[in-house]
């Protein structure tokens, strides 16, 4: 195969869609693993909430941060998704629930 036929075959459009789909496949695996993430923090924090940390405001505020940081991972990566650049956490936040009411509308 020539340099010219190579080069044709990597700017074709079927070189383009079979990378794009793997590319696909691999984002939605990494986000499925966020989500995945998000849930074992939250059964996490369901099992261990006790008295002793609803009275233990460091306890309390690392926890939070622990879904917090979880949260935004997904929901920047749905917004890398929907090729809308990622900003600051509360902004990533307030587009996802946006995307999601128009989905379940």
């Amino acid at each position: 195969m020539g340099i010219n036929t190579t080069i044709g075959y990597l700017l074709s459009s079927s070189f383009s869609i079979r990378t794009r789909k793997e590319m696909n496949a691999e984002i939605k695996k990494r986000l499925l693993g966020k989500v995945e993430t998000v849930i074992e923090r939250v059964e996490f924090i369901t099992e261990h909430l006790s008295q002793q940390i609803l009275r233990d405001r460091l306890l309390r505020k690392a926890l939070y941060k622990e879904f917090q940081e979880a949260v935004s991972d997904v929901c920047a990566m749905l917004r890398r998704r929907l090729n809308s650049s990622a900003k600051d956490d509360y902004s990533n936040i307030d587009f996802s629930v946006v995307v999601l009411e128009r989905i379940k509308n």
